[in-house]
């Protein structure tokens, strides 16, 4: 058992302390906020798990709500097709 462990400290700079709950880190919270299955906001009890495949930043995510599980990759810009209106 390390000296940090011992003196009930986290080594790892503002990490919580195991058992603690935190709210989702505000960079996290920016990109992902809604579940895309169920509609609810994530929130504490759901799991945000940022990582990295080669250069892409993506978050793997499971809604406490309805239980779905998801990756969601960042990006700069979407193009898509308008529908025609009638």
């Amino acid at each position: 058992m390390s000296f940090a462990k011992e003196a009930g400290v986290s080594e790892i700079p503002n990490a919580p302390l195991e058992g603690e709950a935190t709210a989702i880190d505000d960079n996290v919270q920016a990109l992902v906020q809604f579940c895309p299955h169920c509609g609810a906001q994530l929130d504490v009890q759901s799991f945000v798990q940022e990582y990295w495949t080669a250069d892409a930043r993506l978050f793997h995510v499971w809604c406490e709500r309805c239980r779905y599980v998801f990756d969601v990759k960042p990006t700069a810009r979407v193009t898509t097709h308008e529908p025609a209106h009638e």
